[in-house]
């Protein structure tokens, strides 16, 4: 079946169903051969009845803004506010019908938990509209990565029905089917798995894949380490994780694929993806992100900051300048090959950032580079760097267990002292030798964590 033929199927269920998906999809690839001022023009269209609706009629921002008042002056959204401010986030009418029931009659909405990488799961609410210009932007975002929706490609994500011994449901297995997946366990990534995948992918090739970053790499370290023959993709979409420097060159390099980051949420789908050209594009008539520092102002482009989400529809349970917990380099307001803007990166989440003992920022990616590239040696198989309260840092690495502990030992010379020349000489720094680094229950692993309490 091409994947025309599954993408007009797709398109008839949905609207047998009463969904807009079609409708929305069009919209993304028609913006995307569009004009910048096009784009711009419909963003603030959007932007303007949705601060407008919220002004008016949700309570939370009721008691909080004024009608007619801009964006900058609507207050951040921090996960602790959904969590304590839930219902007062909510439009009346969604507001009486959510009473006893966690989804709309006829799908009218639905509740929506993010992954909790960092901890508790924040919840919202996507309204019908949404939830379809949301599934249209997952779309768009295999578009951009090559393998339109029907393409044969491999899955590599996390599956809790398949752990459970459960089946999936119907429509899942038609989707699946439509969709041209062929889906394996990221959440089953043991040596027996592991040896699984990689036959399958270089017995029955695809060309492309759609993986956590981190998953795809592991795939890598233990081909490496065993010496098993590789599969080669034409690109991979690389997702649920921070794609860094040292991690798109060995999967690159690995797979002789172009690697396109892909970035979203849960809470609020699929919002930026990497291109052909290499440029981060921002859906920008779905979401408004702003990168912002910590008063809360736009930082000049190049520069890194805070990710404020605004969903540009949703309006029965807005999310405005919300704190998504992550950080971004600003980008140019529309791309060179594309109308879309852009972001120059993507730096992860802020739980990820570490602090200097005189409270200085430490982005992962220079932790990464001095353990991974600057102090890497053979034997160490993964590693994890974690902040405590009280000037306390440990540095775990995951080595052969074949190596010795006399060997070991030798490892952080002079790593040691290159972490201290970040941390501050006053750091109270702990290297040790883990027997396993397991991932978060999302399936994600973080090679950086931050424990300390003042963190935000």
């Amino acid at each position: 079946m091409s994947p025309e033929t599954s993408q007009q199927i797709l398109f008839a269920l949905h609207r047998l169903l009463g969904s807009g998906l079609e409708c929305y999809y069009r919209e993304f690839l028609r913006l995307a051969h569009s004009s910048p001022d096009e784009i711009k023009k419909v963003q603030q269209e959007r932007l303007d009845r949705l601060l407008a609706h919220a002004a008016h009629r949700v309570p939370f921002y009721r008691q909080r803004v004024s009608p007619g008042d801009g964006l900058d002056r609507f207050p951040i959204l921090t996960k602790n506010d959904l969590r304590v401010f839930f219902q007062q986030l909510k439009s009346p009418g969604l507001f009486w019908d959510s009473r006893h029931r966690r989804s709309g009659i006829g799908y009218s909405w639905t509740e929506v938990r993010s992954g909790g990488t960092t901890g508790i799961p924040a919840t919202v609410i996507h309204d019908r509209e949404f939830r379809d210009r949301g599934r249209a932007s997952r779309l768009f975002s295999r578009y951009l990565c090559g393998f339109p929706y029907g393409t044969p490609h491999y899955y590599l994500w996390g599956s809790m029905a398949e752990l459970r011994d459960q089946s999936e449901s119907l429509l899942k297995r038609l989707d699946q089917s439509l969709s041209g997946m062929t889906p394996l366990n990221a959440f089953q990534l043991n040596e027996v798995h592991i040896r699984h995948y990689l036959r399958q992918m270089t017995r029955f090739p695809r060309l492309y894949l759609m993986a956590y970053v981190d998953a795809a790499e592991s795939l890598v370290r233990f081909a490496e380490r065993h010496r098993l023959p590789l599969p080669s993709f034409r690109s991979i979409m690389a997702c649920a994780g921070t794609v860094f420097d040292d991690n798109r060159r060995l999967l690159a390099e690995a797979f002789g694929a172009t690697i396109h980051n892909k970035y979203g949420s849960r809470e609020c789908t699929d919002m930026v993806c990497e291109n052909s050209a290499g440029e981060l594009l921002i859906y920008a008539h779905h979401v408004l992100l702003e990168v912002v520092d910590e008063r809360g102002k736009a930082v000049a482009e190049g520069q890194s900051g805070r990710i404020l989400v605004t969903l540009l529809g949703n309006h029965a349970f807005p999310l405005i300048r919300y704190e998504i917990g992550d950080m971004a380099i600003q980008g140019r307001p529309q791309g060179r090959t594309s109308p879309f803007p852009t972001l120059q990166g993507i730096e992860g989440r802020i739980s990820d950032f570490i602090t200097s003992t005189k409270g200085d920022y430490v982005s992962p990616v220079l932790i990464r580079h001095l353990v991974g590239v600057v102090h890497g040696h053979p034997a160490m198989e993964k590693f994890q760097f974690i902040q405590y309260p009280g000037n306390r840092y440990e540095l775990k690495l995951l080595v052969d267990p074949a190596l010795s502990s006399a060997s070991f030992s030798g490892l952080p010379q002079g790593l040691k002292g290159d972490l201290l020349s970040v941390l501050g000489q006053d750091a109270r720094l702990k290297i040790s030798r883990a027997d396993q680094l397991a991932p978060t229950p999302g399936g994600k692993f973080r090679y950086v964590i931050n424990y300390q309490k003042d963190i935000r």
